[in-house]
């Protein structure tokens, strides 16, 4: 289990997915915050947030998943989270009312073909065949970062 905040992530069509892997806590949020604010300001204002991974969120945390939301709002965009149930992250969200706020869904594909559908970026066919392929990349993307030990990269689906 590791303290530090490693991020992946993806853009399919308009969406954009951040897998968090670590302890989004105080000392890390940054990178999120960084990341989130380069992609509204790439015009990139629909991003999914896959919490599965992270072990920690302290109130930091919750901080700049509330700084996501009001960015996608303000850029007219959307946002999501993907939380593994039951885990410590979603008790922690639970308490802070996160899930009456935020569209919480158990899969980043579900996310994905949500996200899509009601924005009328994409048809729910597109959606899940494009929902099956972040899926492949993302655990590519996992597995390549384990190996290679790097802390944060960018594909394109």
């Amino acid at each position: 289990m590791s303290m530090r905040l490693r991020i992946s992530h993806i853009e399919c069509q308009s969406v954009q997915i951040m897998t968090l892997h670590g302890y989004l806590a105080q000392l890390e949020v940054y990178k999120l915050k960084r990341m989130i604010e380069e992609a509204i300001q790439d015009g990139r204002r629909y991003i999914v947030i896959d919490l599965r991974q992270v072990d920690f969120i302290d109130s930091a945390g919750i901080g700049v998943l509330l700084h996501l939301r009001k960015e996608c709002a303000q850029a007219q965009g959307r946002s999501a989270l993907v939380v593994r149930q039951p885990s410590g992250v979603s008790n922690v969200l639970t308490s802070a009312n996160l899930f009456s706020i935020f569209c919480v869904h158990a899969r980043p594909e579900d996310a994905l073909e949500e996200m899509l559908t009601t924005t009328g970026i994409a048809g729910g066919a597109v959606a899940e065949g494009l929902a099956a392929q972040i899926q492949q990349l993302t655990e590519r993307l996992f597995q390549l970062e384990q190996r290679l030990g790097i802390e944060h990269n960018h594909t394109r689906a």
